[in-house]
């Protein structure tokens, strides 16, 4: 389960950062409220139960805040793309762990994930009443392709395609997939709400070990 954690952290990281686009277009201030689905075949009931069902992101002009629950602990993703500097909070197991990173650092570890490709198509759709335009993200690791169907919209101010290798998608992303080490998410929006986010959302609190990438793959997977 532990590697399961690992592998889920690892995947919202490498998506939710650099948030806010640098446009004040649409909704600048809000909540969106994403049902998380999991495809892999291989994965037993037992483990997808303890998985999370939702994650929750918040947003106010340049800077964006993702909430994931799991069983074993909580994840928190606060990005700032003023700074184009991200963080990741993980509370687990009685432990309390941060990684920080750049726009640099994360665009070489999405470069290891393999070559994506971003094709937009014709075609709109309207999710939680904001109309979202369709693209197609292709990607290709060790010579094996897989591909899924994105919807966005660009009536939101907040931007989660920033710099996670679906730069052609110039938008909120409602509806997309993830893939991370052989496990598969879907994430589609169950709602979306006009609100004040207090600048406190976005503070990175006390009590928190940093470390870095490597260092986090490291204590993920070093059996704690």
């Amino acid at each position: 389960m532990l590697k399961t954690f690992s592998l889920l952290t690892l995947a919202l990281f490498s998506l939710f950062q650099f948030g806010s686009a640098q446009t004040h277009m649409g909704l600048k201030s809000g909540k969106i409220v994403f049902e998380i689905s999991y495809k892999d075949p291989n994965m037993d009931e037992n483990n997808k139960a303890m998985m999370p069902k939702e994650s929750i992101m918040y947003f106010n002009d340049d800077k964006m805040r993702v909430e994931v629950s799991m069983a074993m602990g909580t994840t928190v993703i606060i990005s700032d793309n003023v700074s184009q500097k991200s963080t990741v909070l993980m509370d687990f197991m009685g432990k309390k762990i941060a990684m920080e990173t750049n726009q640099e650092q994360t665009k070489k570890e999405m470069e290891k994930s393999g070559k994506i490709k971003v094709e937009k198509l014709p075609g709109s759709k309207v999710i939680a009443g904001y109309t979202c335009k369709k693209a197609k993200i292709s990607q290709t690791t060790n010579g094996k392709e897989s591909s899924f169907d994105v919807w966005y919209t660009n009536e939101i101010s907040a931007k989660n395609s920033y710099t996670n290798g679906f730069e052609g998608i110039d938008g909120c992303m409602l509806e997309f997939e993830i893939f991370q080490s052989g496990m598969q998410m879907k994430l589609t929006t169950k709602s979306i709400s006009k609100e004040e986010v207090s600048s406190s959302m976005f503070i990175i609190p006390d009590g928190y070990t940093i470390t870095t990438a490597d260092g986090l793959k490291t204590l993920l997977g070093g059996g704690y």
